[in-house]
């Protein structure tokens, strides 16, 4: 819950995300887990995202 709260701005939508039954295979459909780990996200920190992998404009 924490550490959603830091990347979501929205208290309603984390609280929502955060304290939902789902499982985690239903949980990364979710609206607001993608939102928290957008791709720009995920690149900013250092981690590849499939789109490295499997679109051609990445490939070298």
């Amino acid at each position: 819950y924490q550490n959603l709260k830091k990347l979501i701005p929205n208290e309603n939508r984390v609280r929502m995300a955060a304290f939902c039954r789902k499982k985690y295979w239903r949980m990364a459909n979710h609206p607001t887990v993608h939102e928290a780990l957008s791709d720009e996200r995920l690149l900013r920190s250092g981690y590849p995202t499939f789109k490295m992998y499997y679109h051609p404009a990445f490939k070298g």
